[in-house]
């Protein structure tokens, strides 16, 4: 079914988070305009986005109109462009994946679709204000599929994680130059041997006033999941360790956690 995809390759570096996941499930733009001119479609995005129904809901609520206009479309793929389309509708909270100046950007109410389907946009563990069981009501759609049950919370933290793979693997010749620091490699080395975070990291090699994040262009949140990348390069011998690194920057090797316990200076060390 695919034809125009909604990304483009690039010659060299990364694509953005949204291209990627164009890519990753294969989504055709075109079936993407048409959904989206769907009332119910739209609506099990928002519910799905905003935690109130699971992945496989969200397209068995919208299955029926949407196969309607794409006659070809499988349940596994709605299932896919619900997800496409959370993403560039609504902010995740912890990581602003698209803005809204973006032409890839994709407006969704949620206050329209809780007034427009209050049932759908109302439960709480698996159901909602009425009693209705969202679960039981599926049947055996997509029963098989291993994302049918799961929250956009769960599936976007995957998907989250896969993006800060791709993403250090595809830049590492931007961050190649940050291993000619000694101090950088001793704090990732220090952070594998004594436990340290990503905000503790980022104290004990650039200082506590620092602001900015490891790698602006991501943003905070996959910052870190990029971070927890170079560790597993370390972990794994991919990154080489000079000798004398945790005499000459011992306070690297001390376990340091200030997004938990604050600073160190107030944890009394």
């Amino acid at each position: 079914m695919p034809e125009q995809k909604t990304f483009n390759e690039p010659d060299h570096g990364a694509m953005d988070f949204i291209d990627f996941q164009a890519q990753l499930l294969s989504i055709n733009e075109k079936d993407v305009s048409t959904l989206c001119a769907l009332p119910k479609f739209r609506a099990a995005v928002a519910a799905y986005r905003t935690g109130f129904i699971v992945l496989g809901y969200a397209a068995f609520f919208s299955w029926p109109d949407s196969k309607r206009v794409l006659p070809e479309l499988t349940e596994e793929y709605l299932m896919s462009l619900v997800r496409h389309v959370s993403r560039r509708s609504l902010d995740g909270r912890l990581d602003r994946v698209i803005s809204e100046t973006d032409l890839r950007y994709i407006a969704i109410d949620i206050g329209w679709a809780i007034s427009e389907f209050p049932t759908l946009c109302c439960q709480s563990n698996g159901q909602n204000i009425a009693g209705k069981d969202f679960v039981a009501e599926m049947g055996d759609f997509v029963s098989a599929h291993p994302l049918r049950d799961k929250s956009h919370h769960q599936i976007d933290f995957d998907e989250n994680v896969q993006y800060a793979t791709y993403w250090v693997e595809k830049s590492w010749e931007r961050i190649l130059p940050l291993f000619s620091d000694r101090r950088f490699i001793a704090g990732l080395d220090g952070a594998v041997k004594a436990g340290v975070s990503y905000w503790g990291f980022m104290h004990n090699v650039y200082g506590e006033d620092r602001r900015a994040e490891l790698f602006p262009e991501l943003g905070h949140h996959w910052s870190a999941l990029a971070y927890n990348r170079l560790l597993d390069a370390v972990m794994k011998g991919k990154v080489s360790i000079p000798e004398g690194l945790r005499e000459e920057f011992s306070n690297c090797y001390l376990s340091y956690c200030p997004e938990a316990f604050g600073r160190r200076s107030k944890q009394g060390s």
